[in-house]
């Protein structure tokens, strides 16, 4: 038999890609003999590599070597599969639909816009319905850490706690104060040490004002792979999150999590289910006690 060829498209950024992994399991589970090939942007090829499901990882790099109507053509000629069977192009791309169709893709299957009624995740995995025509479960996403951790990684077994209080979006970050009282809470009443995790010269700078409020903590801003701080999460007693990529990592490693929402009307879309995950959703009371307090209920401290 013809083994079927799989295209998984999503060239947006960090959590958008972990939230395809419903959708390559829902393939594996009604195609299992099939290959699934995940195209991604540059930079996120770790992010999609390492999922449940996923055999083989491609760069668009659309910024870069595959930016405009030269770099389009140079993808298509550059890319091994011909005869895709189906190809789901999730985010709505034109691009990536017509890079589906020179690749000779029989079936293709776009996403619409978003809407808040149902999660980012079941919208996604709904494009597989519409191939085998039947309502699918909601698969959880899974991403298998390979086990890397960063080399001064000090802390032993599940004896911290990861935070992540920064987005790309200021509306969902996590007010200082309240990182500050958090963090100070959490060192004086558990006998767990906070790893503060985040990328960038925004989550540098929130680091340092929490150093300078005199807040311990060990800072690994900037210091780990995607792969690295899978593991780093995984690692943990839990996660404390704003709504981020991160926040999508720290559920498909299994890491219990208090997701702090900041930003009202988005949850219906990005929080995770608390149906498939070990997960606490505020939004109404995001004070640092009523944190601290769902931390001490997920885990058990």
């Amino acid at each position: 038999m013809e083994e079927k060829i799989f295209l998984v498209f999503n060239t947006a950024c960090f959590g958008d890609v972990l939230i395809c992994n419903s959708l390559c399991r829902g393939i594996k589970k009604y195609y299992p003999n099939s290959k699934l090939i995940f195209i991604v942007n540059k930079g996120f090829e770790d992010v999609a590599k390492y999922q449940d499901g996923v055999d083989e990882v491609f760069v668009y790099d659309k910024k870069g070597v595959h930016k405009g109507l030269s770099g389009f053509l140079r993808f298509i000629k550059e890319f091994p599969y011909r005869k895709v069977y189906a190809s789901f192009v999730t985010y709505r791309n034109t691009r990536n639909v017509w890079v589906s169709r020179l690749v000779g893709a029989k079936r293709i299957y776009e996403s619409k816009k978003f809407t808040q009624e149902f999660s980012a995740q079941e919208q996604v995995l709904s494009l597989l319905g519409r191939l085998v025509n039947k309502e699918l479960e909601n698969f959880p996403i899974v991403y298998n850490a390979p086990s890397e951790l960063p080399e001064d990684f000090k802390t032993e077994g599940k004896s911290y706690i990861t935070l992540c209080t920064t987005s790309k979006r200021n509306a969902k970050d996590m007010p200082l104060q309240t990182a500050v009282a958090l963090i100070n809470k959490i060192n004086t009443e558990t006998c767990y040490k906070v790893v503060f995790t985040g990328a960038g010269q925004k989550s540098l700078e929130y680091a340092q004002k929490l150093t300078d409020a005199g807040c311990d903590f060990i800072n690994f801003v900037n210091k780990t792979t995607v792969p690295e701080l899978a593991t780093v999460l995984k690692s943990a007693k839990a996660l404390i999150t704003v709504d981020t990529g991160t926040m999508h990592l720290g559920y498909a490693v299994s890491t219990p999590l208090v997701v702090a929402f900041y930003e009202s009307n988005m949850s219906g879309c990005w929080a995770p289910d608390t149906n498939l995950y070990k997960a606490i959703l505020l939004e109404n009371d995001n004070s640092a006690d009523n944190i601290y307090d769902s931390l001490i209920k997920i885990t058990s401290i």
